[in-house]
């Protein structure tokens, strides 16, 4: 699946004081049009979230058997959790002690989504964003802010499903395998097996923060009450039908070395019904740039492709979102350009370059070490 996406990253350092933080539960579901008892699975957690809002369910089509709704990026996921389907992770959490499987089959699904969602949220997530049906792009925010300053076990990351619910194709690989057609009183009984023009629940149809999120937004230990903010510049398809789309953020602590510390902290859901429609379309004439060398001692270049000659403002900052360096009044050339930086004054660290042209932002992760 082909897709158009920019990263717009900006940091907001201003006071916001939250009261009590609402928890919410992600649960993913790892399903298959060939599994057959995952039509009971779907039955369940229709029934677990029409009786609880803070209950926020996805649908992995991923790590086993190929059907028209997989995407490969959520294959490491399946990896990572799963030995089979319907399995769900919820929140991330591992129940065993760093034994076996972080997802659970279904009997563990009800109590388990009951302890998590009596956890203390100590991040808020917000998602939102602007559409322009015309361009078919969704330019989508999250914004996470923390209560309690807590040091991350491994990494926080920033992360973003594109959902879209109901989805309904043709053919073997829309097509849902289902051993209820003849359980008396099941929600599927006589519905065919397969079942034709199934309903598939709450579908994950891409993932712009990448398959484990986007590190470096949130630093290690981040400050109270300041909002962290992440942008993410995403295409939507005419096969999607965008009146049953929505976005899931959710911020993670990620171990890299453990896949059992990867937890979900918090999350939120936004429908894109509800975003600001915008039928102006802001040209981007910068798509991308690269950084070289990249970690960097004593200097690096900024290589950058622009659809026409521009003044722009290149600026470096740190994990807490301040300007370790800055050039508000660059001009560069249509083509490629290959513009120098000095960072032998910048402490080694890790920090993020932006270009910042007209209304549009465009960012890289920048490494200086010595």
């Amino acid at each position: 699946m082909k897709y158009l996406m920019f990263i717009v990253l900006h940091f907001f350092v201003f006071q916001h004081t939250y009261g009590q933080i609402t928890k919410n539960v992600l649960v993913e579901k790892y399903t298959s049009v060939y599994c057959g008892q995952c039509p009971d699975g779907a039955v369940l957690m229709n029934n677990i979230t029409v009786n609880n809002p803070n209950v926020i369910w996805v649908s992995h089509h991923a790590g086993f058997t190929k059907d028209g709704m997989s995407i490969e990026r959520l294959d490491t996921l399946a990896d990572a959790f799963t030995i089979g389907t319907p399995m769900a992770t919820v929140d991330r959490v591992s129940y065993t002690n760093g034994v076996g499987n972080v997802a659970l089959f279904m009997s563990a699904w009800p109590s388990r989504i009951d302890t998590q969602l009596n956890k203390t949220a100590e991040v808020n997530v917000q998602v939102n964003g602007v559409y322009n049906p015309t361009t078919q792009f969704a330019l989508v925010t999250i914004d996470a802010t923390f209560q309690n300053a807590i040091t991350a076990n491994g990494s926080y990351r920033m992360n973003l499903f594109v959902v879209e619910d109901s989805v309904v194709g043709t053919g073997g690989t829309f097509d849902q395998v289902n051993y209820f057609n003849n359980t008396s009183g099941h929600y599927y009984e006589n519905a065919g097996n397969p079942i034709i023009g199934y309903p598939h629940r709450h579908v994950v149809r891409k993932v712009p923060s990448t398959t484990w999120g986007t590190p470096s937004i949130i630093p290690n230990t981040p400050i109270i009450n300041n909002t962290y903010s992440i942008s993410y510049l995403v295409y939507l398809p005419n096969y999607y039908d965008v009146s049953k789309l929505s976005f899931v953020a959710f911020v993670t602590d990620y171990d890299e070395n453990n896949i059992y510390e990867r937890k979900v902290l918090n999350a939120n859901k936004s429908l894109l019904q509800d975003f600001v429609v915008n039928t102006v379309e802001t040209p981007v004439v910068i798509h991308d740039f690269g950084v070289q060398p990249n970690p960097a001692t004593t200097f690096t270049n900024l290589v950058i492709s622009s659809e026409e000659a521009k003044n722009i403002e290149i600026r470096i900052t740190n994990l807490m979102g301040q300007t370790v360096y800055t050039n508000k009044n660059l001009s560069i050339q249509a083509g490629e350009n290959r513009i120098p930086i000095d960072v032998q004054s910048i402490s080694s660290g890790i920090y993020m370059v932006s270009i910042l042209n007209d209304n549009t932002i465009v960012s890289k992760q920048l490494i200086i070490q010595r």
